[in-house]
């Protein structure tokens, strides 16, 4: 019997009360054709609801594989709850962006539609694919949902209860440092005062003279009910030639909207994405989570 400790298969189902289950035709194909699983083997599998399990194969065939459950290896938890707001870009796959978005932990990814998109359709079946398998890779215990494309004129009333990174490359936009010492009080900030006018306030100040921000990531891992994971985020990132003048306009009207720029280097919209998810996590996420440990 072989023991692949590290072969994950997610199931979309609620595994809390099973004892066994049979895989659909994809995962038990995967699993036998592709990774030559047999009646006996390990492996792990999780739900995206009530955590991770250890369970042996005991039915294996082309287009039917059963699994006996074993024991739960892991609690859930979710991951921390951010959306990301994205245009299609012309040259680079979507399923790039959506392999990374999962990787990089977000809840929700939400493709749309502005004036300076050039590509604008979305294969959403195709994408919740590729969000499983990799959620399945890198570990999580959730999959993040994939919403069907919209025109951001249509997605932006949405956002009312949402805060807004806003991935400004008109210039507008303060310095990413400045997150690091006023977006979580500008958050809580009085209906007379913006987030920008936080920011901005701040944004002249010597780097070293700015204390980080506590990492607000202790609460993620605490389950769905988390107080942590009623602050809810969007990170809106603009196509490749960025945003019209009018939809910034637009943007910067909502309330709890934070400009910042990535840097002095126009970036692409692939990397401004990665690059924009790896910070907000850094400073407001899970990054200060260490990965559990495998033995």
């Amino acid at each position: 019997m072989r023991n692949h400790k590290y072969v994950r298969v997610f199931v979309n189902e609620n595994l809390g009360n099973q004892k066994n289950i049979t895989l659909n035709r994809e995962k038990a194909h995967y699993l036998v054709s592709v990774m030559r699983y047999k009646t006996g083997d390990r492996l792990y599998i999780f739900d995206g609801e009530s955590g991770e399990y250890e369970a042996e194969i005991f039915n294996a065939s082309k287009n039917d594989c059963s699994l006996n459950i074993l024991s739960k290896v892991r609690e859930f938890h979710c991951s921390p709850d951010v959306m990301l707001c994205y245009a299609p870009v012309k040259n680079v796959k979507s399923e790039y962006i959506i392999q990374k978005a999962t990787e990089l932990g977000v809840a929700v990814v939400q493709p749309m539609i502005t004036q300076n998109t050039i590509k604008t359709g979305a294969n959403t079946e195709r994408y919740k694919l590729i969000a499983e398998e990799a959620a399945e890779q890198c570990e999580r215990l959730d999959v993040p949902q994939i919403n069907e494309i919209i025109e951001l004129k249509n997605l932006l009333p949405q956002l009312a209860e949402y805060n807004i990174l806003f991935c400004d490359e008109s210039g507008q936009g303060v310095p990413i440092s400045s997150l690091r010492a006023n977006a979580k009080q500008s958050i809580l900030a009085s209906d007379t005062q913006s987030p920008m006018d936080c920011f901005v306030a701040d944004a002249s100040r010597n780097d070293e003279t700015i204390p980080p921000l506590p990492h607000t990531g202790e609460g993620w891992g605490e389950g769905k009910n988390s107080t942590l994971t009623t602050q809810k985020w969007a990170i809106l990132i603009g196509p490749e030639g960025g945003f019209s003048k009018t939809e910034i306009e637009q943007i910067y009207k909502l309330k709890n909207v934070f400009g910042v720029g990535l840097g002095p280097r126009i970036l692409r919209a692939d990397t401004a994405i990665i690059t924009a998810l790896a910070l907000w996590q850094n400073y407001f996420g899970d990054f200060n989570i260490s990965p559990e440990f495998r033995g």
